[in-house]
């Protein structure tokens, strides 16, 4: 696209000025406005036709089409001339979805001879899958009265990810768990489980109901049982993504906190020879994946998680729930992460949540607000304070009220700190494990 520039609209009025003043003294003197108008014109369409058009171009993009929270990355923009360089200056800009920091745009650009590489910084403040759009270039003609722009559709999806270094973090802390280590090598843990593993000679420390006295006595030696952990369950975890969890705690937003816990459950999950459902709702069922089987999975999980959007919706838990119970033909441990707003409105959940138990076995996960508490504790040194000490402590007993009816309903409730989150989960799970609740 062609388009007169500032520089042309000054050069026109400045001229017109110019040549209309001698016009108001002398009556032959408009030839001398025509002539400078002329000129003007003239120069307009030798720096016309000496811009170089739009085809001089070609602009391809290198971009990564995974990107994590917080870790930031490069858009590169190969440019290409052909034909007719452009020796001005140019602009050049990328437009990119909402997910990403608005990228500053490249101002009085020089272009190397042949190809120039643009590099754009992408910093993604939110998860999801969001696209490199549009990426615009300006460049002026010769005389700077013309500027020309080309326009080039990339719409390169970027798939912005939970870290999961976090994940492996937690993961090497856990690995030398003996509980977690138990459902995977359960010939160091002994009387465990109730999965027959093999037989082996009693020692001292062993649990004397696992002796096996028949074998004993076919072998005369004392022998005992040895158990382990069953393994294959099916672990599901579901997300709320309503609105409740938009909310940021802790300088992130609720569901964030919740994916990255939820992540971490489900390498130990699968570590354990474990299946691994993924499962979303707001105000209708957003996800429900294939069963993972295998550490080699945690990169479908990953980027099942990765595409949750945070929602307007309020959750619609009986929808969400039925439908569980509906898609479940085995006995699962089912982790509902979400958000409740008050004891009315959590009615309708703790009754789906309490229906779902019946057959399956049901653990409630929420987060506490570091807010709420504080304001709970404060001083009351003035009326204002006072006053939000009252409101909170009735919001935690309310929030304290729900965790009881769960827990009377079959539900089993972890109530956590957005910190201690990923880890009180998994210690959960593995008690969970410990006791085969499932």
């Amino acid at each position: 696209m062609m388009r007169p520039t500032p520089r042309f609209l000054n050069l026109l009025l400045i001229a017109f000025v110019a040549a209309l003043l001698p016009a108001l003294w002398r009556e032959d003197a408009w030839m001398l406005w025509a002539v400078v108008v002329g000129l003007l014109f003239l120069a307009l369409v030798v720096d016309l036709v000496l811009t170089p058009g739009k085809s001089t171009f070609d602009a391809q993009l290198d971009c990564p089409s995974q990107m994590y929270i917080g870790n930031r990355a490069a858009a590169v923009i190969s440019l290409q001339q052909f034909g007719g360089r452009v020796k001005s200056s140019v602009d050049a800009v990328l437009d990119v979805s909402g997910v990403f920091e608005d990228l500053d745009p490249w101002r009085g650009l020089v272009l190397a001879e042949g190809k120039t590489v643009i590099h754009f910084e992408l910093n993604p403040k939110r998860r999801g899958c969001h696209f490199v759009e549009t990426f615009w270039l300006r460049w002026r003609g010769p005389l700077g009265l013309f500027s020309a722009s080309m326009k080039t559709e990339f719409n390169h999806e970027v798939l912005v990810v939970p870290n999961l270094g976090h994940v492996q973090d937690a993961a090497i802390r856990f690995m030398s768990n003996p509980e977690f280590l138990s459902g995977i090598k359960a010939e160091r843990y002994l009387g465990e489980g109730s999965e027959f593993d093999r037989m082996r000679e009693f020692q001292q420390g062993m649990d004397q109901r696992n002796i096996d006295w028949k074998a004993s006595a076919r072998h005369r030696r004392l022998l005992a049982r040895q158990y382990r952990l069953e393994r294959n369950h099916q672990i599901v975890i579901s997300f709320d993504t309503g609105h409740l969890m938009s909310e940021p705690i802790d300088g992130m937003p609720r569901l964030d906190h919740a994916v990255n816990a939820g992540l971490l459950l489900a390498w130990c999950s699968l570590k354990a020879q474990d299946r691994v459902v993924i499962h979303a709702f707001d105000d209708k069922v957003r996800h429900f994946g294939d069963a993972h089987v295998g550490v080699k999975s945690m990169t479908r999980v990953q980027q099942a998680t990765s595409r949750f959007d945070y929602g307007t919706g309020e959750a619609n838990y009986t929808l969400a729930m039925t439908d569980l119970a509906v898609r479940l033909k085995r006995r699962s441990l089912v982790v509902v992460l979400t958000e409740f707003a008050d004891s009315i409105t959590a009615e309708i959940m703790v009754e789906n949540l309490g229906r779902l138990a019946r057959k399956h076995l049901v653990l409630f996960v929420a987060l506490r607000d570091k807010e709420l508490m504080e304001f709970e504790d404060a001083a009351p040194l003035d009326v204002a304070t006072l006053g939000r000490s009252v409101v909170a402590t009735e919001l935690l007993e309310e929030r304290a009220k729900v965790m009881r009816k769960l827990e009377l309903a079959g539900v089993l409730c972890l109530d956590a700190r957005p910190k201690d989150l990923s880890a009180d989960l998994v210690s959960a799970y593995l008690d969970i494990k410990a006791k085969e609740r499932i």
